[in-house]
């Protein structure tokens, strides 16, 4: 349900069903604790060149993942990163209440 929901906001570019789906603390690039306004500047920038990577990312399906010193369920979705030096992840993590909640769309350097 989930899933299904964050896609087609993002399909869409519903950035109000985003924040909505957003985990606190969001990851956005190579910063972290940004704030939904600032995701959304950042995917409409450069032409929208991030929500089309983004809406091309979501065509898949996520995968589980491990998060490093955490049992907390997660899953990632590869996006294009912006150079050969970095990978792309849209991650996706419970909440407290069991909850999927968009956690961030980083690039790691690789």
């Amino acid at each position: 349900m989930f899933f299904a929901k964050f896609k087609l906001a993002v399909a869409q570019k519903d950035a109000a069903t985003l924040t909505t789906l957003m985990m606190p603390g969001f990851s956005f690039i190579r910063a972290q604790g940004v704030s939904p306004s600032d995701v959304f500047k950042g995917l409409d920038a450069n032409e929208g060149l991030q929500w089309t990577n983004l809406q091309q990312s979501v065509q898949r399906q996520p995968m589980p993942y491990r998060l490093p010193d955490s049992n907390t369920p997660a899953r990632v979705l590869q996006c294009m990163p912006t150079d050969t030096i970095y990978m792309c992840l849209v991650m996706f993590q419970q909440d407290i209440h069991h909850r999927w909640r968009w956690k961030s769309m980083i690039m790691p350097t690789r």
